[in-house]
């Protein structure tokens, strides 16, 4: 006999208080995981220029554009391939002794080129003719507001990885819509989410009044939730703190997951695993649900400047 899954739609008893249903019910909450890994980037060098500074071929892998924009190389993860073969990264043009090796240097001005500061160039070892081989690489691209790599901080300002280090920042969650007896359950592109009747306090803040929450929510099993992915409220109750001065609207509540956990049992070890999209490794068993408290912005944060799919 083929296992039975679990399934949300078998783990609805939040759904099923109608008579309570604003309270009790799980609400449809749009969800954006945040990125922690950034877009790899491949491709096959071509057009090698020869310096007569250095006596050495070089290629240029990256050219800042003003206003920045698109990402950078992140040279920690920087391969280079000479005929299918990875090449052997050297701290400096000194240390080049063998073909199979290679340099990166950033442009600061000076013999090679006044007007490409802070261009990234692969340079060959002398001698070495890179011209009649097959020379290709890959790097991670990340935000152009991280200036260290070694210590990796983004700017929590910056509005293309908004905070997070990465161009985007977040990628949202999309499934079709769940239908039972006639009615929809939960719509497109969403997950069910119960808020909790929870204290607010109010303080004055750098942005004026701030409202603080603490909020112990949970979820059914799918999707997986990671810490710091975040969670879009649609409907919000009017708190008058995030009413919009100008449009007099109240913007959707948006959160993050913060201390998340989940409970299970363990049914049988013969349970195979159910994928889901970002899961990471995770016990044999049944997942029953997520735990995790939110975290609340307000609507002069950067993080509502994500844009969203309904």
């Amino acid at each position: 006999m083929a296992p039975v899954w679990l399934t949300d739609n078998m783990l609805s008893t939040i759904r099923r208080f109608d008579r309570f249903i604003g309270v009790q019910s799980g609400e449809a909450c749009y969800l954006l995981y945040r990125l922690w890994v950034g877009p790899m980037i491949s491709g096959t060098m071509s057009g090698f220029v020869n310096n007569t500074y250095y006596n050495c071929y070089e290629y240029t892998l990256y050219t800042p554009t003003v206003p920045p924009s698109g990402g950078k190389p992140r040279l920690s993860t920087l391969q280079v391939y000479l005929d299918g073969i990875e090449m052997v990264p050297v701290a400096s043009f000194n240390d080049l002794s063998l073909p199979n090796q290679f340099c990166i240097e950033i442009e600061k001005a000076g013999p090679k080129s006044s007007t490409t500061y802070g261009a990234m160039v692969v340079v060959f070892n002398p001698g070495f003719v890179p011209t009649g081989h097959v020379l290709t690489y890959r790097y991670e691209r990340i935000c152009h507001c991280i200036e260290t790599e070694e210590s990796f901080h983004p700017l929590s300002t910056c509005p293309v990885c908004i905070g997070t280090g990465f161009v985007g920042g977040y990628v949202q969650y999309t499934c079709e819509q769940q239908v039972e007896c006639g009615r929809v359950i939960r719509p497109p592109n969403t997950i069910l989410v119960r808020f909790p009747i929870t204290s607010e306090t109010v303080k004055v803040g750098r942005y004026g009044m701030e409202l603080a929450t603490q909020r112990k929510s949970w979820a059914v099993v799918s999707p997986l939730l990671h810490d710091w992915d975040m969670i879009i409220r649609p409907r919000a109750f009017g708190a008058p703190y995030n009413i919009d001065p100008i449009t007099l609207n109240v913007p959707s509540e948006r959160y993050s997951i913060i201390e998340w956990e989940h409970s299970s049992t363990r049914a049988s070890y013969d349970l195979p695993l159910k994928s889901q999209p970002y899961m990471s490794a995770v016990d044999k068993g049944v997942t029953l649900h997520q735990k995790f408290n939110l975290n609340e912005y307000q609507p002069q944060h950067i993080i509502y400047q994500v844009n969203y799919n309904t």
